[in-house]
């Protein structure tokens, strides 16, 4: 366990470092269609492989994302060092970011 909270905290200060780590407000979507997932990409001005980390469920965000084979959608409790490393840009909540920081104490 301490050996895994000191990898995510690596991976995450260097996202920080090269500007890949997003923090969003909230990331909600008004639909489950794909195309209101290509307008939040596009809105946010990043592309590559992307790692959506959302506080709670967020059935609409999953399912529009899940046909794009570029996005990936994770539950803050869900995180690991793989998925981060392999993220060109991480787009995470406010509130994920307080219950990640929690969880890395």
């Amino acid at each position: 366990k301490k050996e895994r909270t000191i990898a995510l905290k690596s991976v995450l200060t260097e996202l920080a470092k090269e500007k890949a780590l997003v923090v969003a407000d909230k990331i909600e979507l008004a639909s489950l269609k794909t195309t209101e997932a290509k307008k939040l990409i596009k809105s946010l001005n990043i592309a590559g492989n992307i790692l959506f980390v959302t506080n709670g469920d967020n059935e609409n965000l999953f399912m529009a994302c899940r046909n794009l084979g570029y996005t990936q959608v994770l539950v803050v409790d869900e995180i690991n060092v793989l998925d981060l490393v392999y993220a060109d840009y991480v787009v995470i909540e406010e509130e994920a970011v307080k219950t990640l920081e929690e969880g890395l104490k």
